[in-house]
């Protein structure tokens, strides 16, 4: 899965790490770490599986069970997990999708509240950590304008969950002369899959997805789909408007900061259809979406985001 799924994860990292390693006493942690482990026997899907201990000193590091690029990019520079050999470890085992039940989400609550309960996690908080290096900082820094700016990503790069793109640029139309926009989309997707809206700047394929976030923290007001930019910009305490299609409440990833758009309605809400057709492989039909989802973005008023937006001009 993607950038998004593993971004809930920082938080059930954080507040493990933190539960473990506020006891001063050693026999306290490791009474902790076995609470954990006991409740891993009995849900073996993700928690705590085991641990290491070589010296009482040392606080316990994280280590996850799962290996890949998009984890080694959101958990860069973090300070509480270890990739390689460490005197104390906590051995977590994580999955990219660990809220659904059957064929629905679990949207009646947080991602990350799912995860926590079910680790066995009591003083958590909602809320994704990343830890930007000074070569990012810098970089973004020396794109920010000098005046006010929404930061717009109009690309959701999977059908179904699209909001139609005229939509975005009749939303632009109606509000660039107020306020400057700037389109952004990461080096993953920007160069080969974006379309480009007019009457804004630019900023597609210049910033890396971490770049992307750590730009966001900077905007008056971001509007993007929900996702792995929305789910990375609370990390940053961006305001953002965050769309999102049927396929599930969005309290399900919202945060703090963000205001849901949810197009759905009264006959047509939590599907759980959450995988679609991706634009780059229209020609496979096990990839297409639900196409009700579909007809309430390319049905929905655009107007309705463009006096939200006005709201905070």
């Amino acid at each position: 899965m993607g950038y998004g799924d593993y971004l809930h994860w920082t938080a059930i990292v954080r507040d493990l790490y933190n539960d473990i390693n506020k006891e001063n006493k050693i026999n306290d942690k490791l009474s902790k770490i076995n609470y954990y482990i006991d409740k891993f026997k009995n849900f073996k899907k993700y928690g705590v599986s085991k641990f290491k201990m070589n010296n009482e000193t040392d606080d316990f590091k994280i280590m996850l069970n799962q290996k890949n690029k998009n984890i080694d990019v959101i958990f860069l520079n973090n300070p509480y997990i270890t990739f390689k050999d460490y005197p104390n470890i906590i051995y977590l085992n994580i999955v990219s999708v660990g809220y659904r039940k059957g064929n629905k989400c679990i949207d009646d609550k947080h991602v990350i509240e799912t995860y926590c309960e079910n680790i066995g996690i009591k003083n958590y908080k909602v809320k994704t950590e990343l830890f930007f290096t000074k070569k990012e900082k810098l970089k973004v820094k020396k794109l920010i304008p000098n005046e006010d700016f929404i930061l717009i990503e109009p690309n959701q790069h999977k059908i179904g969950r699209q909001y139609p793109f005229e939509k975005f640029q009749n939303i632009v139309n109606s509000l660039y002369k107020k306020i400057k926009f700037i389109q952004v989309s990461p080096l993953k997707f920007g160069c080969k899959y974006s379309k480009k809206l007019s009457n804004v700047t630019l900023f597609i394929g210049n910033l890396s997805f971490r770049e992307n976030i750590y730009f966001s923290k900077f905007a008056k007001l971001s509007l993007i789909h929900e996702g792995g930019i929305s789910i990375g910009s609370d990390s940053v305490n961006a305001k953002c408007i965050v769309i999102s299609n049927a396929a599930f409440n969005p309290k399900m990833t919202i945060f703090q900061n963000q205001i849901p758009i949810y197009v759905h309605d009264e006959n047509h809400n939590s599907c759980g259809i959450i995988t679609t057709l991706r634009n780059w492989e229209k020609n496979n039909p096990k990839k297409i979406g639900c196409l009700q989802c579909f007809e309430l973005m390319k049905n929905h008023d655009e107007k309705i985001i463009i006096n939200l937006i006005n709201k905070y001009l």
